[in-house]
């Protein structure tokens, strides 16, 4: 339910936060532009232009700390990319050996089904079958209730 003006200052706020120190060095050259175009329709003295060079100096030594801060930074963030990458790959390759792992397994265990079916008609065992059911007593219980039926394998 915030308006979209709303929404922008939130925005504006919290990139204001994120570049302060950026932000601050853009304010200051531009002041000292400003200082120098003023000065320059009056009278420009040497204190003015080397206390402006000075400022250029120091501006332009931030500019490179946070430069060098930056391209460290990226660099770790490329590492961990790549670390992460070669993680994802690993996972992907132990996911395969585990799907061929589990059809193996499934395709084994049809087969033990399937011989096991085959055993119980060629001997023609009996095998008992339960039929579970239940049922709710007066007093809100249930009972389990068991029905064996026993039957017999016909030989083919």
């Amino acid at each position: 339910g915030r308006t979209a003006a709303a929404c922008a200052f939130r925005w504006n706020a919290s990139v204001r936060k994120q570049y302060a120190q950026e932000i601050h060095t853009a304010k200051a050259a531009r002041l000292q532009r400003a200082a120098i175009r003023s000065s320059s329709m009056e009278e420009c003295s040497i204190e003015a232009v080397m206390m402006a060079l000075r400022s250029w100096k120091k501006n332009g030594d931030e500019t490179r700390k946070s430069y060098a801060m930056l391209s460290k930074e990226t660099q770790k963030l490329h590492v961990q990319l790549q670390r992460m990458h070669f993680e994802c790959e690993e996972l992907r390759r132990t996911l395969a050996h585990v799907h061929k792992q589990l059809r193996d397994a499934e395709q084994s265990c049809a087969e033990w089904k399937q011989c096991a079916q085959q055993l119980r008609q060629h001997v023609g065992c009996a095998e008992d079958v339960e039929h579970i059911t239940f049922r709710m007593e007066a007093n809100g219980n249930l009972e389990r209730i068991v029905h064996r039926e026993h039957s017999i394998a016909s030989f083919s």
